[in-house]
């Protein structure tokens, strides 16, 4: 909670383990991990970029090149919505992003991402292109529902 986005912090005492989780933020083979006797402090490096994204292709995610539990950054315009429910267990909105080779991609969002997209969406007075970053995205591979 004493972290604060877009700063840099020095720390002491603490462990350093194999990076080989269900969701990996990145695909450096080690993590830092907090012990209970670990000291933080916010230390002022003013040369460091802000945020480097890692864009998957989508192509490469419908063809099925990716690294599986490495949570990766997609960019696209939205296409259509192809399912929404905000009743109920479960809020979810299903739409299609398309990137700039028209290769699409679906995408779902949950809970209270999936009530902010619907609330822009249904607030969007604009007739041009909505553009959607999304960062740190799971990765699931397509599930064939033919035939249901």
């Amino acid at each position: 909670m004493d972290l604060k986005e877009n700063c840099t912090y020095v720390m002491h005492n603490f462990k350093v383990l194999k990076n080989n989780g269900q969701y990996r933020v990145c695909d450096h083979q080690f993590k830092l991990v907090f012990i209970g006797v670990t000291v933080v402090r916010e230390c002022v490096l003013g040369d460091i970029p802000f945020r480097k994204y890692r864009f998957a292709g989508f192509a490469d995610v419908v063809a099925g090149q990716f690294e599986r539990g490495l949570l990766v950054d997609v960019i696209g315009v939205v296409e259509e919505v192809v399912f929404r429910q905000v009743s109920g267990k479960g809020r979810r909105v299903v739409f299609k992003l398309k990137d700039l080779s028209q290769q699409l991609l679906s995408c779902t969002l949950w809970d209270d991402y999936c009530l902010q997209f619907l609330k822009f969406l249904d607030d969007y007075e604009g007739d041009g292109p909505i553009t959607v970053l999304l960062s740190h995205c799971r990765i699931k591979e397509a599930q064939d529902i033919s035939s249901s």
